[in-house]
């Protein structure tokens, strides 16, 4: 992972609600220097630069938006009309993934990210935990995980994009497997993650087809055609997968 960019996460949150933000920010850090993110929040812009514009510029090259919920988040005119309403914009065009981190207990389930489910588990706000390092490590882990099924949909789509006219090696397929996101810590991202690396295997698989119809080589067609029924297998698993949830 660390020759890989990192994912990039945007942090967005109430300034009354920075001192939480950091403690989470801390429980990234790991992450971020073993280059599985790249995690920014508006302090992060210089004195002296346009605030509006920097936000906006991050918000639209995030990855994974983090959505750090509280009253004052919902009361926050800024948040709710540029931050959230851009966020929802990419995550129903499959551009990023929004999740919701529900710091203190509000009313936020007739938000436009309601229908996602929040974490910790069972969107119990970080704050109503006894020990709020352990709902910070559930979070972590639980972002761990969906950069880590960004990553492995960009590199499927990479690999289409740049495999040149040869045999793949079998190591270069990257494996897919269904997301281990659990219904109660957040299902819809889960479906929408595994529709979407079905959608660039699909794509890849259709690649290797025409590669092992067009080839001449004996040799590259029958390693051609034993790769593309592994794929194969791996695609209806995941189908599969995707049946399962949706029913």
């Amino acid at each position: 992972m660390s020759s890989q960019i990192p994912i990039t996460v945007f942090f967005s949150y109430s300034h009354k609600d920075e001192e939480l933000r950091d403690k989470l920010a801390t429980h990234l850090k790991l992450m971020e220097r073993t280059k599985v993110i790249d995690a920014w929040h508006d302090r992060a812009i210089p004195t002296g630069s346009e605030w509006d514009k920097a936000i906006k510029t991050e918000l639209l090259q995030a990855d994974i938006i983090l959505l750090l919920i509280s009253a004052d988040f919902l009361a926050s005119n800024y948040i709710w009309d540029v931050e959230v309403k851009t966020a929802m914009e990419r995550h129903e065009a499959g551009d990023a993934v929004v999740i919701p981190i529900v710091l203190r207990d509000c009313d936020w389930f007739d938000a436009p990210f309601g229908k996602l489910q929040g974490l910790p588990k069972d969107a119990k706000p970080v704050t109503s935990h006894t020990n709020m390092d352990e709902a910070f490590t559930f979070i972590a882990r639980k972002i761990k995980r969906t950069a880590k099924d960004i990553r492995a949909g960009k590199d499927i789509e990479q690999e289409v994009e740049n495999t040149p006219n040869t045999a793949p090696d079998k190591a270069d397929i990257p494996a897919v497997s269904p997301s281990p996101l659990t219904p109660e810590s957040n299902q819809q991202l889960e479906l929408e993650g595994l529709k979407n690396i079905e959608k660039k295997l699909i794509k890849k698989l259709n690649f290797f087809r025409e590669q092992a119809v067009t080839t001449s080589d004996a040799d590259k067609q029958f390693s051609l055609e034993n790769e593309i029924e592994e794929m194969e297998e791996k695609l209806t698993e995941l189908r599969d997968k995707i049946k399962e949830i949706e029913e």
